[in-house]
């Protein structure tokens, strides 16, 4: 009975201090009634605003030249798109004409190295990309909307077809060549 009534009286003194801790505790948290607009001035909203699509505009210049451009791309992709210039336009004296230019893409020219187009291209962190397919090739890069102006020039450099370039281009036309022999797939598609 002793054992029974210590058990009783502890547990009714321990209820009575969290009680107390409890309110204690509520009483030192106050709440505000303030908005935090209210509470904190200049705070920036954080419900998200409304969505705004891109708008596309599409300018041909009096050259023929397509231009189209988006507002609200982070990214600018320059490239230059030739479309008579693919396999399927090669006569039998050119055969391979078009994989070879593939290869060539930022390549020396125009008094600059391979090396130095390159570097400038890569410095702003632009990446470049080039494709031939039997209907046209196409050369270009992405890189940030800001550093695009900066390195559009380098797409307009006239080749100047060093040995050494035309050297590598011909061996990694030869390559994909072998490639493609060996794959049936893509010796009977569109590729």
């Amino acid at each position: 009975r002793r054992c029974l009534c210590a058990t009783a009286t502890i547990i009714t003194m321990l209820s009575r201090q969290v009680a107390t801790a409890g309110a204690r505790v509520g009483a030192a948290r106050g709440f505000s009634v303030l908005t935090a607009a209210e509470e904190f001035p200049g705070l920036p909203t954080t419900s998200p605003g409304e969505k705004k699509g891109s708008v596309a505009s599409v300018t041909t210049l009096p050259s023929g030249l397509t231009v189209v451009t988006e507002n609200a791309s982070l990214t600018s992709t320059v490239s230059l798109t030739f479309p008579n210039a693919g396999s399927s336009s090669e006569g039998s004296s050119e055969a391979g004409a078009a994989i070879s230019s593939r290869y060539l893409s930022f390549k020396s020219g125009s008094g600059l190295s391979s090396a130095l187009i390159v570097r400038n291209i890569e410095d702003v962190g632009a990446t470049p990309f080039s494709s031939a397919g039997r209907r046209g090739a196409t050369v270009g890069f992405t890189a940030a909307r800001e550093n695009a102006a900066f390195i559009a020039p380098l797409l307009a450099t006239e080749c100047s077809f060093e040995k050494w370039d035309v050297k590598e281009a011909q061996q990694l036309a030869a390559a994909e060549a072998t490639d493609a022999t060996s794959n049936a797939q893509v010796s009977l598609s569109d590729q």
